[in-house]
Order: structure tokens, then C-alpha cells, then sequence
């Protein structure tokens, strides 16, 4: 076997465990593969009216005419779906009221391949807002209340 042939073939498990872990936009925990139970969502995603930001300590939302928060990890289970309490703030056009904290709400979402779809829900009312459908690295078009 010459060794160029012998080069790629020793690379290749590499490449294919590298694209495995970035698969679903997740970083995944050591020992844990992304789509397994326990995978995290992380990254910048942005699509129509919506934005989430995730981080290993929780994400941040953006909507056309509010902002949410999820202060814990957002954890994927086996078939990359995340259902989550968090809190949802309204931002109507005009001034926002100081210290406003927002309300409780719910974020749901589906993670496929490097698409999110994703939905919130408000815990008082019942009342939605989605889905919206998000790309991994995509800059969000966010629409501001008139």
C-alpha cells in the first residue's frame, strides 16, 4: 500500500468523529456524542423574526418584538429536541417599562442537522409564538415593533 493511500485512510475516522461532534450544532460532552442524551446546544443561530444565542450555561433569545432567557444549559435528547422553562420579556414599540422581568415561559425546539426549529410558549396563557426556523451561523432578520 503506498503511502498516500495509507495517509488518508489513517485520517479518515478522524474527519468522520470531527463532522459526528458539529453534526447537530452541539457541543457535546466528553465521552457524550452530539444526538446522544446529554448533547448541548451551542452556537449562534439566526433565521425570520428570531435569534437564539447558546452558551454551556444556559441561551438568550431575540424576537421581532421581544427577548428570552434559558438559564440553564439547553440539553438535546436523542432525537435533538429541547423543551425548557425560561422567561419571555415583551418589547412593544415605544418606551419598555424599567424593570420589567418578564414572564414564564416555555422553549421548545428541534434540532436537525444545522436547522432549529423553534417555538415559545407562555406559561400564564398559554399563548405561542412560532415555530421560527433557524440556521446554525446565520445572522437573524429581526423585525422592530411598530
Amino acid at each position: 500500500m503506498n503511502t498516500a493511500r495509507l495517509l488518508v485512510l489513517a485520517t479518515l475516522p478522524v474527519a468522520v468523529i470531527s463532522c459526528r461532534a458539529d453534526h447537530l450544532g452541539a457541543a457535546a460532552q466528553p465521552g457524550v456524542p452530539a444526538g446522544s442524551p446529554g448533547a448541548l446546544l451551542s452556537g449562534d443561530w439566526g433565521g425570520p423574526n428570531a435569534a437564539l444565542s447558546a452558551a454551556a450555561d444556559g441561551a438568550t433569545l431575540q424576537f421581532d418584538c421581544g427577548r428570552g432567557s434559558i438559564t440553564v444549559p439547553v440539553q438535546l435528547d436523542a432525537q435533538g429536541r429541547f423543551d425548557l422553562a425560561g422567561v419571555y420579556v415583551a418589547q412593544p414599540a415605544g418606551p419598555v417599562a424599567p424593570g420589567d422581568s418578564g414572564e414564564a415561559a416555555r422553549y421548545g425546539g428541534v434540532v436537525s442537522g444545522k436547522q432549529l426549529t423553534l417555538t415559545m410558549t407562555l406559561t400564564a396563557t398559554g399563548a405561542s409564538q412560532g415555530p421560527f426556523v433557524l440556521s446554525l451561523g446565520t445572522a437573524p432578520q429581526l423585525v422592530p415593533c411598530s
